[in-house]
């Protein structure tokens, strides 16, 4: 139940886990779904196969897998280690999956790639290794469609190879790519680190994430940034962290745009850090089409130690307008741009606007308002730690914006008269991206309560979970307990509110444990008459009739779905002759699902069909 490889150190292993070999890496497919749907696929490998998974499926469960890709050397976007397809149409798309606790290896066109909505991938790790030739992997993680979450996963491009790589991101030139979130990643040594593509790739947001290149060089081979790429519009990069990288953001627009109407416009990139990167921004457009760069907004951003801040490849065919940065740093950079052969007239009105932004040790502060050129007086800028320092003269010097609320460690702001400049609002002191001196700073400044339950989690029937609260100076859960943190062992999926107090103002949030029946898959169906369930298929209500029992012990019931989320649980009378419980069903999913009656004496299972 656990996964045994460690990238780098194990091999397949076939005594760890079930195999699933294949004979010939240039043809075959390891495991098709089918259009299947509630399947649940654990603990497996699969090696050997042009495409280690490659189908449709829709409320499918694939966790602790290994999967290794195939090489075709006719055509290297054949070769690849997961791809659940769709036909297209966003009706016809693979839906509500979840792949968790995976490792794919040279995915070829694709490490982990879905067409599909409502799917989840998390603690998920992809690497490439094969130096050269079809093998190596194009994108590492892809999403095409619409509320689909990639969390805490990771993609490591481990040797330099023929392709840059794309790392983590979303695309789709056919149907929306909408809604989607990919936050709590880490990407190491790939070019375009995390994109957005196409003009249908929309209202995205990226947060929370990494990029670590191998160094400060042209070559973006060894690790990129953030990629706005062929028309991507309304996307929001927040608190991303880019170094050691050849550049920090890309736009783009080659002869695949298609349907684009800009080369990239009205993206927010927002309390985010570009340390020790070749070029701060990038733009170029090969698609012959005179195309803008436009109203793209960088708001309490660092931008450290760069050979150019900017780049622009092809000004002719390159519009901008209204591209605006906002309470950031520019610090150790040699150049606003690169040499005289990219001139550029940055003073031009509404090109790029710089406002309430500080310039040190490096060009001259370009023209706008309330601009500054201050010792930022960081904590440690040559350690890549850009809090400020007591006295920086950056405090409460930025511009108050409704739209920067919180900084780079999530504390809220302002926390004086106005915004601070940069990626951090000062009152902060630790170094970790939790704050566990945010509720005293807040405190001192009497600040008004924020209350935080943390992030939804999932758990096995009979495990406990500690909850964290935070936000408040006082605090209460709906259980009752009044201390921060609270551990808690629900029987069903229960959500639990939080009420946090501070500064006179109550406030409250919600966190929402989801249970599930990890040994699902070992219910069996009871043929015993005297236990019925009806009507099935049922829909609005579900009568529950015992007939006969003897039992003095009370009865537990659950009613568990077929990815093994309880999803309703109580208690039944004993020792009567005839028990009747009715299960109301109208807010739940159609589907396959499980009743289950047990105690110490008996465990009894039937299944059901809500239509």
């Amino acid at each position: 139940n656990s996964m045994y490889y460690k990238y780098g150190q194990d091999s397949f292993d076939s005594r760890q886990m079930p195999l699933l070999s294949g004979a010939n890496q240039k043809k075959g497919v390891g495991i098709n779904p089918n259009g299947k749907s509630h399947v649940i696929f654990k603990n497996f490998q699969v090696k050997g196969y042009l495409r280690g998974i490659r189908g449709k499926a829709n409320n499918t469960v694939f966790d602790n897998f290994l999967v290794e890709g195939g090489d075709d050397p006719a055509n290297k976007y054949n070769g690849a280690a997961i791809i659940l397809m769709s036909n297209k149409a966003p009706d016809s798309s693979s839906k509500n999956n979840r792949f968790t606790n995976g490792i794919t290896i040279n995915g070829g066109v694709a490490g982990i790639t879905i067409y599909g909505e409502h799917t989840l991938i998390e603690n998920c790790k992809v690497y490439a290794n094969i130096k050269t030739g079809t093998g190596s992997t194009d994108y590492y993680i892809l999403v095409h469609g619409s509320n689909n979450i990639v969390r805490n996963s990771y993609a490591e491009k481990v040797v330099k190879m023929g392709h840059g790589g794309h790392g983590i991101g979303i695309k789709d030139e056919y149907y929306p790519s909408e809604y989607n979130l990919i936050e709590k990643c880490v990407v190491k040594k790939i070019s375009n680190a995390y994109f957005v593509r196409w003009a249908l790739t929309k209202y995205n947001v990226i947060k929370d994430c990494k990029s670590i290149g191998s160094g400060k060089i042209k070559d973006s081979q060894e690790g990129g940034g953030i990629v706005i790429f062929n028309g991507a519009d309304y996307n929001i990069f927040e608190r991303m962290e880019i170094s050691n990288v050849a550049f920090g953001v890309y736009f783009r627009l080659n002869n695949e745009g298609g349907n684009a109407t800009s080369i990239g416009s009205n993206n927010i990139i927002r309390n985010s850090i570009f340390n020790k990167a070749y070029y701060g921004i990038i733009a170029i457009n090969v698609s012959n089409k005179v195309m803008s760069i436009n109203d793209n907004n960088f708001m309490n951003c660092v931008f450290n130690d760069m050979n150019s801040l900017m780049k622009i490849y092809k000004k002719t065919d390159v519009k901008l307008a209204n591209n605006k940065f906002t309470n950031c740093t520019f610090s150790n950079i040699k150049n606003i741009k690169p040499s005289s052969s990219y001139s550029y007239d940055w003073n031009t009105k509404n090109d790029f606007l710089f406002e309430y932004c500080n310039f040190y040790k490096g060009f001259s502060k370009p023209s706008g308002n309330k601009n500054s050129s201050f010792n930022p007086e960081f904590e440690d800028i040559s350690g890549g730690n850009f809090k400020l320092k007591s006295g920086s003269p950056l405090i409460d010097k930025g511009k108050k914006l409704d739209d920067s609320y919180s900084d780079f460690n999530r504390n809220p702001r302002p926390q004086g008269a106005s915004n601070d400049i940069g990626a951090f609002e000062y009152g902060d002191n630790t170094t970790s991206a939790v704050n566990s001196d945010t509720d005293k700073d807040a405190k001192a400044r009497n600040l008004p309560a924020d209350a935080n339950a943390g992030d939804d989690i999932s758990i096995c029937l009979g495990e406990s979970i500690t909850l964290n609260g935070a936000g408040g100076t006082t605090y209460k859960w709906d259980t009752g307990d009044t201390n921060k943190d609270i551990s808690v062992n629900p029987k069903r999926t229960t959500t639990y509110e939080l009420t946090a107090i501070r500064g006179g103002v109550t406030n409250t949030d919600t966190v929402t444990v989801t249970v599930e029946n990890c040994n699902i898959s070992s219910l069996k169906e009871d043929l015993d008459n005297n236990f019925t369930v009806y009507p099935n298929p049922a829909t609005g209500v579900l009568n529950i009739s015992i007939n006969n029992n003897s039992d003095k012990e009370e009865l537990n019931l659950t009613l568990t779905s077929i990815n093994g989320s309880i999803v309703y649980s109580n208690k039944m009378s004993s020792n009567q002759s005839e028990i009747l419980k009715q299960i109301d069903l109208s807010r739940l999913a159609k589907g396959i699902y499980f009743v289950r009656l047990f105690n110490s004496n008996q465990n009894r299972v039937k299944k059901v069909l809500i239509i």
